[in-house]
């Protein structure tokens, strides 16, 4: 992370704090967490926990929030995470090893992505396979080979809205987005909109799977951006 970027570590309170969290464990948390991002600014630490714990290589309870997060390419402009009873690698910690997990831990995630996240994001690693495979039956529907040039994201009326141009046209894309189950997302009634906003072509709604490592509570479309929480399976 750059030099402008600001860490902060906050143990419990002093009834349940922990020396070696202080000293050691919340160091390395943070290496660790420096190592799972390409950016983040104002990353606080919490971690709950008593020295007998730590020992035995349990971290009862850990909190972090961050913001203005890049993660393969994909930027959130709030991220919090909560977890319990983590397995972590201590003896190795002790040793001046990484941090490293030992068993997957399941976590509670609160997310949310402004319109310029959105925007940021289109290329990133995480998005542009899945945008490409959902974008090439609706491209089929102009009956001849075009390509979706420069999409630009926006939010509007609780829809996605996709602003780029085919063949030196400017289109627009306009989609739903809906929680069909935890762990699947709906697009809905995709559709073509011209310069005027007439709608030219009407697709189809696509399901995506999210796969059984994640699982949505709650999904929100406004006109300033996407909040989500839910839970994912962390894995070493």
């Amino acid at each position: 992370m750059g030099s402008g970027n600001q860490e902060s570590i906050a143990p419990s309170n002093s009834s349940t704090g922990s020396r070696l969290i202080t000293s050691l464990v919340a160091p390395a948390v943070k290496l660790w967490l420096r190592s799972q991002v390409e950016a983040a600014t104002e990353i606080t630490v919490r971690l709950d926990g008593r020295d007998r714990e730590i020992l035995a290589g349990r971290l009862p309870q850990a909190q972090i929030n961050a913001e203005s997060v890049v993660y393969q390419g994909l930027h959130l402009s709030h991220l919090n995470l909560q977890a319990t009873n983590i397995a972590v690698n201590l003896g190795q910690v002790l040793r001046g090893k990484p941090l490293r997990l030992l068993q997957p831990i399941p976590v509670s995630a609160e997310l949310k992505l402004f319109a310029p996240d959105l925007a940021a994001s289109l290329a990133a690693p995480l998005l542009a396979p899945a945008l490409a495979d959902f974008l090439a039956p609706l491209l089929a529907l102009w009956g001849r080979p075009v390509t979706f040039e420069q999409p630009q994201a926006t939010l509007a009326g609780g829809q996605l809205i996709l602003s780029g141009a085919i063949e030196q046209q400017p289109v627009q894309l306009c989609l739903g987005l809906e929680l069909v189950d935890p762990q699947t997302l709906q697009l809905c009634n995709p559709q073509w909109l011209n310069q005027a906003g007439e709608p030219i072509a009407q697709g189809s709604s696509v399901l995506l799977p999210l796969g059984e490592d994640v699982a949505i509570n709650s999904l929100s479309i406004k006109p300033e951006g996407l909040q989500c929480t839910g839970t994912l399976l962390v894995r070493p």
